[in-house]
């Protein structure tokens, strides 16, 4: 029985790595690996996912950290731990930035928090709704967040794409990449 549970999650993986359409280079395939193997990620994976997600091959957790901080994704006082948990608020606020999702009113108004983020990305239908923005995530819920967002990602450029092929080459009003 154990065997076959390894092979469902490797099964499992290869169906995510073909949906993102990521060919892995090996350090993102090691990655996969032990991510889909842990009951609890640690916000070093949540990094990677987004460093990934940005399409950014390889790094470490400081290469990775300082990456997002130049990208203006994660604000430079946070420092991510590779022993943390990850959240599912901690990982959604790096994930709404690094997509360029513009949320509603408050969070024009007010900025990003974790948890406008959470419900946006709730919203979104890229982050499931169980357990509130505290709950912690797994690694393969990690890779489906990472399928999910890559996903959003490919259709919101081809929304763009075909608003701005429909205003004549302008960009369309309100939207900006």
């Amino acid at each position: 029985m154990r065997s076959g549970r390894g092979i469902l999650r490797y099964a499992f993986l290869a169906i995510v790595l073909g949906g993102v359409g990521v060919a892995p280079a090996h350090g993102q395939s090691s990655f996969f690996r032990e991510v889909v193997l842990k009951p609890r990620a640690s916000q070093a994976d949540g990094v990677r996912m987004v460093s990934i997600l940005l399409s950014r091959r390889t790094g470490d957790l400081e290469s990775d950290t300082e990456f997002l901080k130049n990208q203006s994704i994660m604000p430079r006082d946070w420092k991510p731990d590779a022993n943390a948990q990850l959240s599912k608020g901690w990982a959604s606020y790096l994930l709404v930035r690094a997509l360029g999702v513009r949320g509603g009113v408050g969070a024009r108004v007010m900025g990003w928090t974790k948890r406008r983020a959470y419900q946006e990305l709730v919203n979104l239908q890229i982050m499931p709704a169980k357990g509130g923005e505290h709950a912690k995530l797994t690694g393969p819920e990690v890779i489906t967040l990472l399928d999910r967002s890559s996903g959003y990602r490919a259709r919101e450029r081809a929304r763009n794409s075909t608003e701005v092929a429909k205003t004549g080459g302008k960009k369309p009003e309100g939207k900006s990449e």
